[in-house]
C-alpha cells in the first residue's frame, strides 16, 4: 500500500502501521529530549525568561545550521536534534540512503539516533538528579 499510493517514496518495503511507529517513536523521542533539556536549563538558570530564551535558542539554532551546512559532517550530526523531525519524510530517506548517513542501513541509522536520543535524556535527567543531591530514605 505504500508504494501504491506514492505518499512517501520509501525505498524499504514498511506499510503504513510501521511507518507510524517508527515515526511515533522518533518523534517521541525528540520531546524527551527537548523536555529534558529544557529542565537542565531551568535548572541552571532559576529564571523562566531566561529558561525560555535559552530553550528556544537551542532548539532552533540547528535549523539554521542545516540550511548553512548542506551536507558532511556537520549536516549529519544536526540530524540528531530534534528540530530535524519537521520534515520527516526528508529525515527518514536520509536515514536509507544506501550512501550512507552514519552506516550503509536504515535500521542501523535509525537505532544509533535513537539511542543517542535515549542517552541524551539519561544524561540530562542525571545531571539535574546529581546536581540535587536527592537522597532516599529507607
Amino acid at each position: 500500500m505504500n508504494f501504491y499510493w506514492h505518499l512517501f517514496d520509501f525505498p524499504l518495503p514498511m506499510n503504513f502501521l510501521q511507518l507510524y511507529f517508527t515515526v511515533l517513536i522518533y518523534q517521541f523521542l525528540g520531546l524527551l529530549v527537548i523536555t529534558s533539556m529544557t529542565s537542565l536549563i531551568s535548572y541552571y538558570t532559576k529564571s523562566s525568561f531566561t529558561t525560555l530564551s535559552l530553550s528556544l535558542g537551542l532548539f532552533f539554532l540547528p535549523q539554521l545550521m542545516l540550511q548553512v551546512f548542506k551536507e558532511g559532517i556537520i549536516n549529519k550530526l544536526l540530524t540528531f536534534c530534534p528540530i530535524a523531525n519537521n520534515d520527516i519524510e526528508l529525515t527518514l530517506l536520509k536515514l536509507s540512503n544506501s550512501e550512507g548517513f552514519i552506516f550503509s542501513n536504515f535500521y542501523l541509522n535509525y537505532g544509533a539516533i535513537i539511542i543517542v536520543m535515549i542517552m541524551m535524556v539519561i544524561i540530562f535527567n542525571f545531571i539535574i538528579i546529581k546536581k540535587q543531591n536527592v537522597k532516599t530514605t529507607y
